[in-house]
Order: C-alpha cells, then sequence, then structure tokens
C-alpha cells in the first residue's frame, strides 16, 4: 500500500520536489479514486464468481446495475422492476417485492445485493 502511494506520488510530483501543487494534488485524488474503482470491481467479480457467476456475467449485470440504480448508485424497487426489465425477467409486484425483501440491505440493494 505504502509503496503504491509513493509510487502515485512519484508520478504526479512533475517538479521533484516532494511538495504537491493544486493541479498534482487532484490528479492524485483522481489516480487514487480509479484504484479504488478497480479495487471495488474486482472484489464485485471475485463475489460474483463465489456465488456461481462468470466474470463476464459479472460485467454484464454490472451494466445493468449502472443503467438503473438511482442517484444514490442503489437501487430501490422501482430501480430494481427496471433492471429486471432490463434483463427480460418480468415479475408480478408481489414476487418482485419477495425478491426485494429476501435480498435488500437496509432498505436498497447495492450491486452485490443484486447479483445474489
Amino acid at each position: 500500500e505504502q509503496l503504491e502511494i509513493k509510487q502515485v506520488l512519484n508520478e504526479v510530483d512533475e517538479d521533484g520536489t516532494g511538495a504537491l501543487g493544486w493541479s498534482e494534488f487532484t490528479q492524485v485524488v483522481l489516480l487514487c479514486q480509479e484504484r479504488l474503482e478497480r479495487l471495488v470491481r474486482q472484489d464485485e467479480e471475485n463475489y460474483a464468481v463465489a456465488v456461481g457467476f462468470t466474470v463476464e456475467r459479472c460485467r454484464e449485470l454490472r451494466k445493468i446495475f449502472l443503467d438503473s440504480k438511482n442517484e444514490w448508485n442503489v437501487m430501490e424497487m422501482p430501480e430494481l422492476r427496471r433492471a429486471m426489465t432490463l434483463m427480460q425477467r418480468p415479475y408480478k409486484s408481489e414476487e418482485l417485492l419477495i425478491l426485494f425483501n429476501n435480498f435488500n440491505r437496509g432498505g436498497h440493494m447495492d450491486f452485490r445485493s443484486f447479483i445474489k
């Protein structure tokens, strides 16, 4: 971890002073954000494989999730209905409610809940 941080800092330290200006700092933030997103995707793919999906199917489901989620990056009932429609899996309202209640976490579904 510390080595990765040092690599990022060395990569963006344009003048080699060891001090970061504003543009260098914003570049560090972006690089760290990209790294975190990669780690999250890898964790999601490992989880998907553990529950029986291929990595390819996980990526397809992630796209459906991202196309369906709300502004808080989770799914509630309307977003779950949209996702099921995208997957051409029609459910009656009662069935969808049961599905949602079985897999939601705190009243919403994150990506892990969705692939479960």
